[in-house]
């Protein structure tokens, strides 16, 4: 409506007196609120000149009686008197600047003293004439200053309230939609959601294809965002990948879990970004006014410990707040706080979990494991803590510190002319795209004088889905300077044979989930079994992990598989208490063989 009043009412450029020229085309619905006759007769008379303002004016004599009009009708320009029967001085102007803010007021008033001029444009209004000195001329002037100034005002409000890339609300103008949408849910006995949603990925994207596309993937999520609401809801950009959504008039979670299966449907549908296509998955948190809180702040933090709960149980998925998450919020807080003096205090230890050979039982190769020996606390163990350091940008000082404990352990083995075997350290993906990563840890062995044979780098098929020129030339110089590659969880996720082609993999290890049935299941056997020739074809031998019953690795033996590692072999261990473990090996293959388990196969059942 503001727009296109002053639109109308904008004076040629350069033109700075009034023009008479400029009302004609122009039609004025203005509401005056005056109780005087005889001043409200002047104006009418003035206003409803065709010759000086063609206007559809209405008058009425109270406030109540304005803001039944208000309500009921959209007006471009409320003139109203400071003496009304049910309203004096300020309270008129402020009460219909709070209730109707995009429409512009202009004040009719006997006091002509400047001060108070200004606490009537802080209030609320945009300007204001004096009767004594009205003129036929002066109150057109006034409305279409008035006017123009509210258009700007408006638009300067806009600037400040809407994200400039996505034109959604940003935090600022969410906030306060967040506070009225509240007090309207009491006033109608009803509930208010509020939902975070937080791309999955989104900088894997920014980092491959720039912030451009990144940029317009913002864009094509905000647009299906809003499409998913209704009049009334709103949805804003709280920053970065980031968005809210209030909905209101909602009668139960239902209605939220709708709109979330909805909206994770619409985004899943593929975004093309430099001609490909890009399914996008968020992790989507919700809370609810009044069972969750009754402060923006309150709702904000509840919405936000649901997602966040959400993106730690493996994300693209939708949760309600619920208090349990509080503790493990609490907890992660905590040890998001105490995790980088950590590091720099030596708190990161290693232990070592062993793989033999499934043909003699002899140790072929130890896998490193980071714990986090935190004092006061007790050991933390990594599912709880790497997620942490990945989110917080120290995973790579986590791995430098893992990295620099194995090779002097393995230094110091070789000092002591003790039988050593190669270590499996994990890397991170974030490890790997670090373009001096490879020299690092080629540096490491050199100077430790440890041959690099004994190390094997452990990568996951994260590092195999986002294959960066960066990422495959670290490999690259890791493999031609002889250090072991092994691809970890095989068979879990999305590995392509293509995968297995581009990268210098010497090992392949089988994710647990594929050992769990094979004692019991044909189909896991053949699976397996499959597995393992395409290993061999490649030229890669095959560990199995997880291995927790002894009916599992006699299948695995009688299938042949190269190693295996899991709990019945070893848990993980300090390296100090792995020399005497090799002692008590001898006899380790014929313990774990020592009876006859030969598995008894169903047809594609699965356990129990």
């Amino acid at each position: 409506m503001i727009a296109r009043v002053a639109g109308q009412l904008f004076r040629r450029a350069g033109d700075r007196d009034f023009d008479d020229e400029a009302w004609s085309a122009v039609t004025v619905k203005i509401l005056l609120v005056e109780d005087n006759k005889f001043d409200a007769q002047i104006v009418t008379r003035v206003l409803q000149d065709p010759v000086r303002v063609p206007c559809d004016l209405t008058h009425v004599k109270t406030l109540d009686s304005a803001l039944d009009r208000l309500s009921a009708e959209s007006w471009d320009v409320v003139v109203v008197d400071l003496s009304l029967p049910d309203a004096s001085g300020p309270n008129a102007v402020k009460t219909i600047s709070l209730n109707y803010d995009e429409i512009p007021i202009v004040v009719l008033s006997g006091n002509s003293d400047d001060e108070f001029a200004t606490e009537m444009i802080r209030t609320g209004a945009q300007d204001f004439i004096v009767k004594d000195v009205r003129s036929d001329m002066s109150l057109p002037r006034v409305i279409n200053f008035a006017v123009e100034r509210k258009a700007n005002e408006v638009r300067l409000r806009h600037l400040a309230s809407y994200d400039p890339l996505t034109r959604l609300a940003n935090r600022q103008e969410y906030c306060a939609q967040l506070e009225k949408a509240c007090a309207r849910a009491d006033r109608n006995d009803t509930m208010v959601a509020l939902v975070i949603l937080d791309l999955d990925g989104f900088k894997a994207v920014n980092d491959l294809h720039g912030h451009q596309a990144g940029d317009a993937l913002l864009c094509g999520v905000s647009r299906k965002l809003r499409r998913s609401i209704r009049a009334g809801d709103t949805a804003a950009r709280l920053g970065g990948d980031e968005f809210a959504i209030i909905l209101e008039g909602v009668h139960d979670a239902a209605d939220v879990t709708a709109w979330a299966s909805n909206i994770a449907r619409d985004l899943r549908d593929s975004s093309d970004i430099d001609g490909e296509p890009q399914t996008v998955t968020a992790s989507i948190g919700a809370a609810l006014y009044p069972a969750n809180g009754r402060t923006v702040d309150e709702l904000m933090r509840c919405a936000d410990v649901a997602m966040y709960d959400v993106k730690n149980h493996g994300r693209a998925n939708f949760a309600f707040f619920e208090k349990d998450m509080d503790r493990c919020r609490l907890r992660r807080t905590q040890l998001k706080k105490a995790l980088a003096p950590g590091i720099r205090n030596g708190e990161i230890k290693v232990e070592y979990q062993p793989k033999i050979s499934l043909l003699d039982g002899s140790l072929i190769g130890l896998e490193a494991l980071a714990r986090w020996d935190r004092p006061g606390h007790g050991v933390i163990q990594p599912l709880e803590f790497l997620p942490i350091a990945r989110r917080c940008g120290l995973i790579n000082d986590i791995g430098r510190a893992v990295l620099a404990k194995v090779i002097d352990s393995q230094s110091q083995a070789l000092a002591d002319k003790k039988n050593t075997v190669p270590v499996s350290v994990n890397a991170d993906a974030r490890e790997i795209a670090r373009a001096s990563f490879a020299k690092e840890v080629i540096d490491a062995l050199t100077t430790s004088q440890v041959p690099m044979h004994l190390l094997c780098i452990e990568i996951t098929e994260t590092t195999l889905l986002e294959p960066t020129e960066t990422c495959l030339n670290n490999l690259r110089q890791l493999s031609e300077a002889g250090i072991q590659i092994e691809l970890d969880d095989f068979g879990a996720g999305h590995s392509t044979l293509n995968y297995l082609r581009q990268f210098p993999l010497n090992t392949l290890k089988l994710d647990r989930s594929l050992v769990t049935d094979l004692a019991c299941d044909a189909q896991s056997r053949l699976i397996v079994k499959t597995m393992i020739g395409l290993g061999r074809k490649l030229g890669m031998s095959i560990v199995a992990e997880g291995v927790e019953e002894q009916a599992q690795f006699a299948a695995l033996a009688q299938i042949g598989c190269d190693a295996a590692q899991g709990f019945l072999i070893a848990r993980a261990m300090p390296w100090q208490d792995i020399v005497d473990w090799q002692a008590r090996g001898a006899d380790r293959l014929t313990s774990l063989t020592s009876r006859d388990m030969t598995p008894t196969y169903r047809q594609s059942v699965p356990c129990g």
